[in-house]
């Protein structure tokens, strides 16, 4: 532990001893790994293992005290947390210490912690419905046809090197890998990955020219994290936008007018959401929100304010930028380079995440994430009907029932990213009638990636390795004919 940090907890030795329970905080120290078992038995025979606690942790490593924040957030005792993380003047309080997802610890001591979730789902138990309607590309959605319908990347980061395991983190990869070989994918599973190898497999995944005979991709990350990062195996992180700028259309060409779905399950945060109570009562006052029409501008000006000049615009007449000291230098080529046709570099991206910013995800080390067991329930029992956005809504009601016996909530987030069209899955069905654009002749199979596609699944692999194993044995044959071994011979015959 650094020094600072130790005088922090010398100095408000006395005012900590008198604010926590070490009994309440046993099973999460336990969890956390902030001691051995061997160390945390030693502590139990001690008269005052409060002090005793305290005392002891400030021989622990570099991360003692950002578990000891995280513990003692999770056990209830906000004034202790609030000690350390107010009279700490730099980032490892809230925001900067790990954020880890809170799990339901199924011990005695805290069973109030307990979810109340429905019995879990299990891999085996995935079954996909097929859609009764095939839905077609037109303008309003998605073409979604392909056989296979796209690629499926899956990292299941379970086991760290300096934070917990994800305990029953393996349910939730086990579970998606059925749903999305159900739904027509292609699925590869990557497990407990380090920061660089991390980034060679979602480069590797969003480079891949395979994705040119597909209609869509999907990303599923589980991991620890914070707020805007992933925490990677050996502890370092990596940011999610870096991660989606891998799959823009100037980074991604092959996925480019394709959808994109991304699913996220790690903490962002470590507040947790107590819920409300509801009652009988009116609501409260909420801010006025604009209405359909209703700029910036009109709301600034009913209210007797004037609104602020806009930046300059393009003029009508000859769609070049007004005379500013900026442009007035503007030449002819320029001009002709900003009429040019564009798209924009981030479009049809859907991401998923299994909390608000801020606030942790929770996780049961039997049956898996709330979050995962939602999708996988509401897509077996409405994705051959209904749309990825609605799909993700039926997700958020299914989330709200969720909780513990504390009361303590969860709810997702799905952000759009130039989404246009729907994203209807078309499980079971495929397009009979597909049109081949070539001009040489139909699409010609291309050799199947083996970074992507998983060997139960393809095909191509396994015939592959029939011909190797078939021209390793003809040159046995051979090579033993040569030999003119007698004894061989009713063998090879």
């Amino acid at each position: 532990m650094e020094a600072k940090h130790k005088e922090l907890i010398t100095r408000n030795l006395s005012s900590l001893v008198k604010t926590i329970d070490y009994e309440c905080m046993r099973p999460h120290l336990d969890y956390l790994r902030i001691f051995p078992p061997t160390h945390l038995k030693r502590l139990d025979e001690k008269t005052n293992p409060n002090l005793d606690l305290l005392l002891e942790i400030q021989r622990r490593g570099p991360t003692a005290f950002r578990r000891l924040l995280i513990c003692l957030k999770q056990a209830g005792f906000e004034e202790a947390y609030e000690i350390l993380s107010n009279d700490n003047n730099n980032d490892e309080s809230l925001s900067g210490s790990v954020f880890t997802e809170k799990t339901p610890l199924n011990v005695p001591s805290i069973a109030d912690s307990l979810d109340l979730t429905d019995s879990p789902i299990q891999p085996h138990q995935i079954s996909v419905l097929e859609a009764p309607v095939f839905h077609a590309e037109d303008s309003m959605s998605y073409k979604m046809s392909s056989s296979p319908r796209g690629f499926c990347l899956i990292i299941d980061n379970e086991d760290y090197d300096s934070l917990p395991p994800r305990r029953g983190s393996h349910v939730d990869s086990e579970c998606l890998l059925q749903l999305f070989r159900q739904l027509g994918f292609w699925v590869c599973v990557k497990k407990n990955l380090t920061k660089a190898n991390f980034e060679y497999e979602v480069t590797n995944f969003a480079t891949d020219s395979m994705h040119g005979y597909t209609d869509m991709s999907v990303v599923c990350i589980l991991s620890h994290g914070e707020n805007g990062t992933i925490i990677c195996t050996n502890g370092e992180k990596v940011e999610v936008e870096s991660v989606l700028n891998k799959f823009n259309n100037q980074a991604a060409p092959s996925l480019r007018g394709k959808p994109k779905f991304f699913l996220i399950q790690s903490c962002r945060g470590l507040d947790i959401d107590e819920g409300i109570i509801e009652t009988d009562g009116p609501p409260p006052l909420q801010h006025r929100s604009l209405s359909a029409g209703e700029n910036m501008a009109d709301l600034q000006g009913s209210l007797g304010q004037s609104p602020k000049s806009s930046s300059p615009q393009l003029t009508a007449a000859n769609n070049v930028f007004p005379p500013t000291s900026r442009n007035k230098n503007i030449t002819a080529a320029a001009v002709l380079r900003l009429n040019l046709p564009r798209s924009p570099s981030f479009e049809d991206m859907i991401v998923s995440y299994a909390t608000i910013p801020g606030y942790v995800a929770y996780r049961n080390n039997v049956k898996g994430s709330w979050f995962i067991q939602c999708i996988c329930k509401v897509f077996m029992e409405h994705v051959h009907l209904e749309d990825l956005v609605t799909l993700m809504q039926r997700v958020s009601q299914e989330l709200s029932t969720y909780g513990t016996i504390k009361g303590e909530k969860q709810m997702c987030e799905t952000l759009l990213r130039g989404v246009k069209k729907k994203v209807f899955f078309n499980p079971g069905l495929a397009d009979r009638n597909r049109v081949y654009t070539n001009a040489a002749g139909p699409d010609p199979q291309p050799r199947p990636s083996l970074v992507l596609i998983e060997e139960q699944n393809i095909q191509h692999i396994e015939q592959e390795q029939e011909y190797a194993m078939k021209e390793i044995e003809q040159e046995q044959v051979h090579a033993m004919k040569e030999e003119e071994l007698p004894f061989m011979k009713p063998w090879i015959l």
